[in-house]
């Protein structure tokens, strides 16, 4: 079975469709120290006045504050964190689809295996807690589809550029370098592609 365009673009829909039904149920902070951290932070940066000192990273802080120039610290600025998240998350999906495309993974299988990462757990957790989860998740699909792909012009510089990203994001990112500079070491050893 082939799926068109079309037919796919409908479910990308009735997933953010879905997404967003499940957000606008309580669009509020879950209060866990990370989310405070990073919410107070945007807030700080969005020109709001913040009682909180926070010492975490500012990478998903400086993405969502422009929600709180726009909105302020109001419910609706929560669920347009929370379509952001949803995005990021749509995004990884559809860069992993077109990686799946370009290797020839029939449509069956990749519609199976897209489907399946939409509807785990962690697609839906990210989407509505407010930690930098799936913005990390977008990075790490960017990073795959640079070290997969050959003829992207100036891939080092792009992917230098998302690694420097990730690690101000969160130092966890750190570890997606490392992880892509092994990638790239291999792959010039073994004289293949990254992947």
């Amino acid at each position: 079975m082939v799926f068109s365009r079309k037919q796919l673009c409908l479910i990308c829909l009735l997933a953010t469709l879905s997404f967003i039904l499940i957000a606008s149920v309580d669009a509020l902070p879950i209060y866990l120290s990370d989310e405070i951290g990073y919410l107070s932070k945007a807030a700080h940066l969005g020109g709001h006045s913040s009682y909180f000192s926070t010492s975490w990273s500012a990478g998903y802080s400086i993405l969502i504050a422009p929600i709180f120039i726009i909105f302020g610290v109001t419910k609706t600025a929560f669920s347009f964190i929370y379509l952001v998240n949803t995005a990021c998350i749509l995004l990884s999906l559809f860069v992993y689809e077109r990686l799946l495309r370009r290797w020839r993974v029939d449509s069956r299988k990749r519609l199976a295996i897209i489907s399946s990462s939409l509807l785990c757990f962690g697609s839906w957790a990210y989407a509505v807690w407010m930690f930098p989860n799936a913005l990390l998740g977008l990075i790490i699909a960017l990073c795959a589809y640079l070290l997969a792909v050959d003829n992207v012009r100036h891939r080092l510089f792009f992917l230098s550029t998302l690694l420097g990203f990730a690690y101000l994001v969160h130092p966890s990112g750190l570890l997606i370098g490392v992880a892509a500079i092994f990638s790239l070491i291999l792959s010039r050893l073994t004289d293949v592609k990254a992947f």
